[in-house]
């Protein structure tokens, strides 16, 4: 996600500042391919042009700071005004105590992901509260029955009424909700290809019955500066507190993101990814700055990390390295939990000087994988559990036609592993580290930007 934007701010900067002062000169020169980057990645003209202005007016007559360069300072400048126009902190979710009911209402247009975003959000709340998604979708084809599937797969119960309208659905369902005991609701609006007066008459009509703590609007991050205009004209209708990105993963360009803050006067809440129910995440200003300035994201990184390591799995991990027992299984594991954070290339866009990294090589890291995961699996138990036996001449080319891969093959995964095992030595204490990730941390601080 936003590899475009990344690349062609790190590529604009350092052009410019390859050596010297911040020089009013450099200054503009360096506006100017900044904004050829900003409207290609679609971002709304108002934005680009208060941005640039922004950044004109504190680099002119910056002082460098002994040990930091003009391009350190100048990327310093950008991410500040990145992340002013982003939305600058988290914006938190209002959600009462568990017992006590807190309301959803989802908006958005068509083919914006609405439905699937409701079911994420009762995955992510639940344990936390007793959730209950509505379906007040009534127009679409097969919404209800959508709606339900993902409820049965989030574990999550749905209501629905047939031959009612949208705003007794919604009144039935919140009577529903407080004699069950669920105290979340998630309302499932309807959509349309375009705003018109109807839609938004019904969803003025909803919001009155159902009170709702936060009214979230869901976009298309793909649709640019588009999402934004369309966030705007909700604004006339109903109160948004937030705004959801879906399809941010595929997003390269940022242009959503960049301009739905300033044109509507909203915040973004979170960003949603795929279709995997448990692809949504609370969206952090600072952190998707950070990718846009080509300096990753450590901290989601980690996070993520930490999610697919349970602190007893670390342990036991830890345990094995230090006594010299990481084998094949464990590889596995490694290999199958990047996979789970998002795969090879969306782990990779989250570390500092990504966008710098040539794709056909991430393509190839990626097969890379897919192939070490089936010649592992072509190995027997006992081969897996004692690496050292796969020096076998015979083994290597039992496992190679087994797994119809070429014997090169086996001996690249034996350094891979070698490498990985070194890599695993520098985990202590059962927790994932920045360090494990192989990044240099105060590298990183020293550019200025607070991790």
């Amino acid at each position: 996600m936003l590899e475009a934007i990344a690349k062609g701010f790190d590529n604009a900067i350092t052009l410019i500042f390859k050596k010297g002062l911040i020089t009013e000169g450099k200054i503009n020169e360096a506006l100017e391919e900044l904004k050829k980057i900003l409207v290609d990645a679609d971002v709304n003209y108002e934005v680009v042009n208060e941005f640039l202005k922004n950044v004109k007016e504190k680099a002119i007559g910056q002082q460098i700071v002994k040990g930091i360069s003009a391009r350190e300072k100048f990327i310093k400048i950008v991410y500040d005004e990145i992340v002013y126009f982003l939305g600058e902190g988290k914006k938190e979710v209002k959600i009462k105590s568990k017992g006590n009911r807190s309301v959803i209402l989802l908006a958005g247009l068509q083919g914006s992901g609405k439905t699937t975003t409701a079911a994420k959000l009762a995955k992510l709340y639940k344990g936390q509260k007793f959730p209950l998604l509505v379906a007040a979708d009534i127009y679409r084809p097969a919404a209800i029955e959508q709606l339900k599937i993902l409820g049965q797969q989030v574990g999550v119960e749905v209501f629905s009424q047939s031959k009612k309208t949208p705003d007794k659905i919604v009144k039935e369902a919140i009577n529903y909700a407080d004699s069950k005991g669920l105290d979340l609701v998630i309302i499932d609006t309807a959509g349309r290809l375009q705003i018109d007066k109807n839609l938004m008459d019904e969803l003025k009509l909803i919001s009155q019955i159902s009170k709702p703590d936060e009214i979230l609007l869901v976009v298309d991050s793909m649709t640019g500066q588009v999402a934004a205009d369309v966030a705007f004209e909700f604004t006339k209708y109903v109160k948004l507190t937030g705004v959801i990105l879906s399809k941010f993963d595929s997003d390269a360009k940022g242009g959503a993101a960049l301009s739905v803050k300033h044109v509507a006067k909203v915040p973004i809440v979170f960003v949603t990814s795929g279709e995997q129910l448990d692809k949504i995440e609370y969206f952090y200003p600072d952190r998707v700055a950070q990718r846009i300035i080509g300096m990753g994201d450590v901290l989601t990184l980690v996070e993520k990390a930490e999610k697919e390591f349970s602190l007893a799995e670390a342990e036991k991990l830890a345990k094995k390295i230090e006594t010299n027992k990481f084998d094949y299984n464990d590889m596995l594991v490694q290999l199958e939990s990047i996979a789970k954070m998002g795969g090879f290339d969306q782990v990779l866009s989250m570390l500092p000087g990504a966008a710098k990294i040539n794709q056909s090589k991430v393509d190839t890291q990626i097969r890379k994988f897919i192939n070490y995961k089936v010649i592992i699996q072509s190995m027997t138990k006992k081969e897996r559990e004692n690496p050292l036996l796969i020096n076998n001449p015979s083994r290597r080319r039992r496992i190679a036609k087994g797994s119809g891969k070429k014997l090169i093959d086996i001996i690249q995964l034996q350094r891979d592993f070698d490498n990985m095992k070194k890599m695993m030595q520098k985990m202590k204490g059962g927790k994932i580290k920045p360090e494990m990730l192989g990044l240099d941390m105060e590298a990183l601080k020293n550019s200025g930007i607070q991790f």
